[in-house]
């Protein structure tokens, strides 16, 4: 049975990486090779596998007819940053080594491009997420002015941050209702029926 590095000889997207690099010496392939195995051994699966996964999550979506940007700070590439980093301190790694191989994955899986979210603070863990209940945003509401229920209602229904609600435009709301044409409505519409559907949902 082929080991984790001789298996890495033969991952298409390992490859990809050594050929984007000519100049590559033998130590830094090495280094690159070992974060790979350790990696693997992390994901317990092959290196291409989960490039691919990260490739295919990295995409903006419609979802309610509602344009979702990719958050890379927000997406599992940036939860396998701080899961491999626990990975690492389980196998006994000192901080100089993780450091030294998160580098090292970092800039393999952005040659391969692989959008990446912000260098993890090394010495912390991501925050759970406290999801609110239909009481608490409704409580919310019940104590908000008409101005920002438009938006608490928005960012309920949507689940955008509100740096990503700041930036949409009329033009995004309207490009969001070309993919589903039964769906499809004026501005004057849209506007007009927006506060009906939000009271209707609570």
């Amino acid at each position: 049975m082929k080991s984790i590095r001789e298996k890495l000889n033969f991952d298409p997207e390992f490859q990809n990486f050594i050929l984007q690099k000519p100049t590559l010496s033998q130590e830094s392939l090495n280094a690159y090779t070992m974060t790979l195995v350790n990696f693997i051994k992390f994901t317990d699966e092959p290196f291409y596998k989960t490039v691919q996964e990260l490739r295919t999550l990295q995409n903006d979506r419609i979802e309610n007819n509602m344009i979702i940007r990719f958050n890379p700070n927000q997406s599992r590439i940036n939860t396998l940053h701080y899961e491999f980093i626990e990975f690492l301190r389980n196998q006994g790694c000192s901080n100089t080594s993780i450091e030294s191989y998160v580098r090292s994955l970092r800039a393999i899986l952005n040659t391969l491009g692989i959008i990446l979210p912000k260098t993890p603070n090394f010495n912390s863990r991501p925050k759970d997420w406290y999801v609110l209940t239909k009481s608490d945003i409704k409580y919310v509401l019940d104590i908000s002015t008409v101005h920002y229920k438009a938006l608490i209602n928005f960012a309920a229904v949507t689940g955008l941050r509100v740096q990503d609600i700041a930036s949409l435009t009329v033009k995004d709301f309207m490009t969001a209702t070309e993919a589903c044409p039964r769906h499809r409505f004026s501005v004057s519409f849209f506007i007009s029926n927006i506060f009906i559907t939000f009271e209707n949902m609570f």
